[in-house]
Order: C-alpha cells, then structure tokens, then sequence
C-alpha cells in the first residue's frame, strides 16, 4: 500500500501547483481609472526593492497615478505612497498601521474569513479594516503554470474596506465578482461604496483603486496583457487615441507633504505664470505667483489634511498635479 500511495503522489506531483512566488523582480501592475474632479487616466505600482521591517525582507511597492484631465486638457501624475508586503508558501502580508496583516490565503478553504487593511486609516470611529470571506477556490494555468485562486466577497456590508474579486496567485485580483457590496480587483483592499456611512466619502474623493488591466515581471511573464481591451497605460483623452504620461513638466516635493511649505517646479520657460490650489471639491482655496525654471515655495499652513489639486497656468499653457497634505 505504501508503494503505491508513493506512485500516486509521483504522477500528481507535476500538475499540484508549486509555492507561490510573490513579487518577482520587474513586477508592475497596471489599473483603470476615472476619478472625479475630471481625471481619466490609470494606475501603476512597482516593485522597486527591499526593505526590513520588524526583522522581515519586505516588498517595496510604489503606488503612481497618472491622469489626463478633460477640463483643463493637461497631464498629471500623483504619488499615492509605498506599500511593504511579503509572503509565505501560501499567504500574502502586507504592513499597515504598525502590524501586518493578510492580503491573500491561497491555503484557505470556503467559508474562510481575515481582516485586510484599508490604505487610507481613520482616526475617528470610522472602520480602516474590512472583514473578508472565501466563497470558492480552484486552480487555473496562465503562462504554463499552475495558479491558486480564491474568489473573495465582502463579509459586512455596513464594512468600509474588501474585495469582491478573484484573487491569483503571483498576480493579486484579476477580475471583479458581482455581489452587493461593489469592490474593484485592485491590488489593494478598497472602499466599499454600499457601506451606510460613507466614511469620510466627502473628503477622501476620489479614493485610490479601480479595475485590473495587466501585470508584468522581468520573467517574461505576462498577464493578460495580450488580451486586454486596452494597453495597460492607456489614457482616454476624449479622442480615443491612447496616450502615455512620460514627463508631465511639473514636480511637487515632498509628496506627500507634512510640514507647513510646498516645493514646486516646472522644467520649462514661461511668463506671467500663477499657481491655484483646489481642494477635491473643486473649490480654489489659494493663488499666487509662479516663477518658471527654479524652485517655487508655497505655503500650506493653512490647508487642512487632504487631497488637492495644484495647477500652473498662464495665457498659452496649463499643468496640474494632485498632492496630500497630511
């Protein structure tokens, strides 16, 4: 009998999928977008190295946007912050509020539940974590390889943070599932817009996530990059024409920003320039000067915590760029 429980597990062995790698080296993702405020465009993370944290070897992950605006015709891009994530043979952490929690469990069976972060925390009584639960799990090949999934769904619907996406190995969320607490497959837990209270909803818009395009790493592995409707940086500009954010010609620094000065800098020649900073509401809460081709300090004594919109402007062009202040 022994022998023969070793022969099965032989010929099973080649189709069992292998332990998952997280985080390749070249790992990018790529996600639609459409904000509020007019903006269009697409979200990018990168792996971009290593860190330690509490003695784990942690992902770096750098979340960008990059966006057209359709009112003023003018290119950004915004710097949403790092994520550290690391993983096991079966599961994916990620470091939120000074502890680590669990993305992804492709060990996990249905009916399975874990609490995910949600990347914007509140101090109030508002919930900064949701709550979510396995509904299926299964395997499928993508590259010549053999992939967990699980498929996910909200397990509160008064919760403010979930899924409702199925999740792959190596990948994150490929695809959004129906349910009633809508969540988009971005690599992140995300807002849960049925939630009763909409917390914070006013002041936080547009929240980061959105939809899976493709994902890449320097292993030639690709996914589904061949097949998507778009290319992964498209941007919709009104003219179907897809375009790419290289060099929006204006820098923010630091962003996100802590203290009570802004720098700002435009890499070209112009005259008669002002700055206007709007909050997420669309409403302009300061302006000044601008000078071209040097450092511009602006003040943001006065700017309570949130997210705005800094645009450069004169009678021939226009440039804007969302920044934080936290």
């Amino acid at each position: 009998m022994k022998n023969i429980l070793l022969f099965l597990s032989f010929l099973l062995f080649p189709f069992l999928p292998s332990a998952q790698t997280w985080c390749a080296p070249g790992s990018t993702w790529y996600y639609g977008q459409v904000n509020g405020f007019g903006f269009d465009g697409y979200l990018k993370i990168t792996y971009v190295g290593d860190t330690i944290i509490n003695t784990i070897t942690c992902k770096k992950l750098l979340r960008n946007e990059y966006d057209y605006n359709q009112m003023t015709s003018t290119y950004s891009n915004f710097v949403w912050g790092t994520s550290y994530t690391y993983a096991d043979s079966n599961k994916v952490y990620m470091y939120a509020y000074k502890q680590f929690y669990t993305l992804y469990d492709f060990s996990a069976l249905p009916g399975a539940t874990w609490k995910v972060p949600g990347p914007i925390y509140y101090s109030n009584a508002c919930d900064s974590t949701g709550k979510i639960r396995v509904d299926s799990v299964g395997t499928m090949m993508i590259n010549s390889q053999h992939l967990r999934y699980i498929c996910v769904s909200v397990f509160d619907s008064s919760q403010q943070w979930g899924y409702s996406a199925k999740i792959v190995e190596k990948i994150g969320p490929i695809k959004t599932l129906p349910s009633n607490t809508p969540c988009g497959s971005y690599l992140l837990p995300e807002k849960n817009y049925m939630a009763a209270n909409h917390c914070g909803i006013a002041v936080d818009q547009p929240t980061e996530g959105s939809n899976f395009r493709c994902y890449h790493d320097s292993s030639s592995f690709n996914y589904p990059t061949d097949t998507a409707s778009v290319d992964c940086d498209y941007i919709y500009t009104g003219t179907g024409v897809p375009e790419i954010t290289k060099n929006v010609g204006i820098k923010i620094f630091p962003n996100p920003t802590t203290n009570n000065l802004l720098n700002v800098k435009i890499n070209f020649q112009a005259n008669d320039l002002t700055y206007h900073i709007y909050n997420i509401v669309g409403q302009e809460i300061a302006n000044g000067n601008f000078n071209s081709n040097e450092t511009n300090t602006i003040p943001t004594d006065k700017l309570p915590c949130g997210i705005y919109v800094f645009i450069v402007k004169n009678n021939e062009k226009q440039l804007a760029l969302k920044f934080v202040k936290e």
